[in-house]
């Protein structure tokens, strides 16, 4: 059985200030290692970025996801500076976020992330401040990466600026039907809403002669 254990060691002085023992202390911290391991599987399985830097901007902790959004080793990236991790164009788009973390606020960007290689992600990223003993002692980052649903929301927009376009640019009338022809919705002329057709019967006017005209006065057609 392998257990985990913390060494605590101090050295006790006589009266002329000379080392005469030391006092040494071993804890059992199996089941808090246990604990933090689980905790940084789950991490690295999570599909966003999670970071934690202290107040100097070095990297204490990031998951798989964050190595790899940089082309990195998640196990390489304790010990190197924030902008040197992302890299200065990311960096600086960040900045007054992580100036914010430091100063004890929560702060949040969505900004074009720009890979190694070129590649762009456009990415969600809050930056929470970490406190210890009442002070800031450096910050957590947390990104989601958006750009699936940034770029089917850019698609449906084009697609609705293209039928605006179409619709504006047709200057009689529309007439939608399913596929056995029987009319659905009708768009007026001149008028850019869809609806269906239909009026009000004039005075001594069966509904028959009522559809005709109608039909004639708003979709410029002709029924037997």
């Amino acid at each position: 059985q392998v257990l985990w254990a913390q060494l605590h060691v101090s050295m006790i002085l006589d009266e002329a200030g000379e080392p005469a023992f030391f006092l040494s202390q071993i804890l059992d911290v199996t089941r808090e290692e246990q604990g933090s391991n689980d905790l940084k599987v789950i991490l690295d399985h999570l599909p966003v970025m999670v970071g934690a830097w202290n107040r100097e901007q070095v990297n204490r902790f990031g998951n798989q996801f964050y190595g790899q959004m940089f082309g990195l080793d998640a196990a390489s990236l304790p010990g190197r500076r924030h902008r040197d991790v992302i890299g200065e164009q990311n960096y600086q788009a960040v900045q007054d976020a992580v100036q914010g973390a430091l100063r004890g606020e929560t702060r949040s960007v969505e900004f074009e992330l720009v890979r190694p290689g070129g590649e762009k992600r456009y990415m969600h990223l809050t930056y929470v401040p970490q406190l210890q003993d009442g002070q800031v002692s450096g910050y957590v980052n947390i990104g989601v990466d958006l750009t699936e649903r940034y770029r089917a929301e850019q698609r449906l927009f084009e697609q609705e600026e293209l039928a605006r376009v179409t619709l504006a640019s047709i200057g009689g009338s529309v007439v939608t039907t399913d596929a056995g022809g029987r009319v659905l919705l009708v768009r007026k002329q001149g008028s850019q809403i869809f609806m269906q057709p239909g009026g009000k019967p004039e005075p001594d006017e069966t509904p028959a002669q009522t559809a005709v005209r109608e039909v004639a006065e708003e979709l410029a057609l002709t029924l037997d």
